[in-house]
């Protein structure tokens, strides 16, 4: 797979969790007015600037949470690697600069974005405890 079939593949994979009910917003990455970033990853291994985009989720169920981290772990495990975040109510991802593809599957990401995940929702159920 190719920078330009990974991308296509997460924005395919993107859109089946909007068919799956989930509601998704995508805006321009702020990035792509960055000259110094841009001129940075301006590289054949990065997305062009005209392809970064923002991602955000706004998961209403466990199922919805659920699908996002495995949709995310499933990139990782086919080697796509970006950005991503959030909050109690959200989800992000960053296709970005961020946005490339690795050799192999990143364990030691895929751990850490675990124990992240792990955080917001302990966040958003003492909300809901309040």
């Amino acid at each position: 797979m190719n920078l330009n079939e990974a991308y296509q593949y997460t924005l395919d994979t993107i859109e089946g969790m909007r068919n799956s009910g989930m509601q998704i917003k995508m805006v321009p990455s702020k990035s792509r007015n960055n000259k110094g970033t841009v001129k940075k990853y301006d590289r054949p291994d990065r997305l062009s600037q005209d392809k970064w985009f923002h991602v955000t989720f706004y998961p209403k169920t466990d199922a919805h949470r659920e699908l996002i981290q495995d949709m995310r772990k499933a990139l990782g495990w086919l080697c796509i690697v970006f950005d991503t975040g959030g909050g109690s109510c959200e989800r992000d991802w960053e296709l970005d600069w961020s946005f490339h593809l690795e050799e192999m599957p990143d364990s030691d990401r895929e751990v850490l974005q675990d124990e992240v995940e792990k955080m917001i929702c302990e966040n958003l159920e003492n909300k809901e405890e309040q």
